[in-house]
């Protein structure tokens, strides 16, 4: 489950992270750094890179973590997700995407898309500028 950190594709992936740890599955996170985002301690003490792993998960996973483990790269995510899946010989990859193929939009699927051959599962994100256009229904 590649997840880049924002709140909407958190909440895209929550249901699935449940049905997976209610079935005891074991879930990789995979979180792909820029050049320019990667953490300042990364090439510190390994309690500092636990500590932030730590974070990340808390913040962006409101399941129990036991059988949750995150993995960071630095590169380009296409090619990390096609590449992670693939040596740890995962069953299915899971992209939260915000359901827009216009120019420019959803590399990150196209991409994994176009080079694996591993099931991918699309999980629809809503924006917070969507929710608040959504016409309001009464009771």
């Amino acid at each position: 489950m590649p997840l880049e950190g924002s709140s909407e594709s958190s909440r895209a992936l929550e249901d699935r992270i449940r049905l997976a740890q209610r079935r005891r599955l074991e879930i990789l996170v995979l979180h792909v750094h820029s050049p320019a985002t990667v953490p300042a301690f990364a090439d510190h003490e390994p309690h500092a890179t636990r500590a932030w792993d730590q974070e990340f998960l808390t913040r962006h996973i409101a399941t129990p973590h036991e059988h949750v483990r995150l993995l960071r790269r630095v590169g380009v995510p296409g090619d990390d997700i096609v590449a992670v899946a693939r040596e740890t010989t995962a069953d299915l990859i899971v992209l939260a995407w915000s359901q827009n193929l216009g120019p420019g939009r959803a590399r990150v699927v196209s991409e994994t898309l176009a080079h694996t051959t591993i099931p991918v599962l699309l999980l629809p994100v809503l924006l917070s500028h969507r929710r608040s256009k959504r016409p309001r229904t009464t009771p």
